[in-house]
């Protein structure tokens, strides 16, 4: 099952009407990179 980021770190996506400094603690992701146009019928 997937982590919703916007409904568990409510704090980090939902503004308030004054300024503020959020302290964002440290979270895993990852990144993937392609070359290659998806879009096209042979992947190239």
């Amino acid at each position: 099952m997937a982590f919703d980021y916007r409904k568990e770190c409510r704090e980090f996506f939902m503004p308030k009407n004054r300024l503020s400094i959020v302290t964002v603690p440290s979270m895993n992701y990852i990144a993937v990179r392609v070359q290659d146009d998806p879009n096209q019928k042979d992947g190239s």
